[in-house]
């Protein structure tokens, strides 16, 4: 992740989706909160938005965080946190709550709930529709995927009310589909690794440009039927 993250087309167009609805909705000097900040790409592109915090449970994560040279991080396992109520105006939570590590995806979105300031909102980003669960969802320690009417249950069951979510990387589900069929036809060609990495140039260029067209879409409205993960943005009433 740390070496392919700054270029390539999937997290780059998940992070700009992430930092075009902070611009969207930016208050003076926000507190956010990366809830599961990996390596810290993200909080390294937003760390002059306002006042950025990062937790993860891994010591290595952290360590790739310091290497971007990012400050405010913490040793934080989400499922013993116990957070101060009303502290944040963001919380940002890409593929936290459908990781293997997490013991109750409810109870984490409701400590998300009280630790955001009333009014407060919480990004997050989950993998989408069971049935593309296949080999990568091993190496990304992906848990659970995730229907759109699941996650308007969880956002009903914490309190918060739901602003936007919606499927994305639509037009990537037919390619997942088929790495899905030749992971089950294949079933000799075991292994954990993920889906992630380094592409030709051009492919790269290719799907980033989609990417971007399809965030603009997501932007101005558009809900697209299926795809690969869910985008939400919930919140606190």
């Amino acid at each position: 992740m740390y070496e392919i993250e700054a270029t390539h087309w999937w997290f780059r167009c998940l992070h700009e989706l992430v930092i075009n609805n902070l611009k969207k909705y930016q208050i003076d000097f926000p507190n956010i909160l990366d809830a599961g900040c990996g390596t810290g790409r993200l909080m390294f592109q937003i760390q002059n938005m306002g006042k950025i915090s990062g937790f993860d449970f891994r010591d290595t994560a952290l360590t790739y965080c310091r290497k971007r040279n990012l400050n405010n991080l913490q040793k934080v396992d989400l499922n013993s946190w116990d957070p101060v109520e009303s502290q944040f105006d963001f919380i940002i939570s890409l593929d936290v709550i459908s990781d293997k590590g997490i013991l109750d995806d409810k109870l984490i979105v409701k400590k998300f709930y009280k630790a955001l300031k009333p009014g407060g909102k919480l990004i997050m980003h989950i993998p989408a529709f069971p049935f593309l669960k296949r080999k990568h969802d091993q190496g990304a320690t992906i848990k659970k995927r995730y229907l759109k009417n699941e996650l308007k249950e969880i956002a009903r069951w914490t309190g918060f009310t739901p602003i936007c979510i919606k499927y994305r990387l639509f037009f990537a589900t037919p390619i997942f589909i088929i790495i899905k069929l030749i992971d089950s036809f294949f079933l000799k060609s075991k292994g954990s690794n993920t889906d992630m990495f380094k592409l030709p140039s051009l492919a790269n260029w290719f799907f980033l440009k989609l990417g971007r067209l399809e965030n603009i879409s997501i932007m101005n409205g558009f809900s697209p039927p299926f795809g690969t993960s869910l985008f939400s943005i919930l919140q606190k009433s």
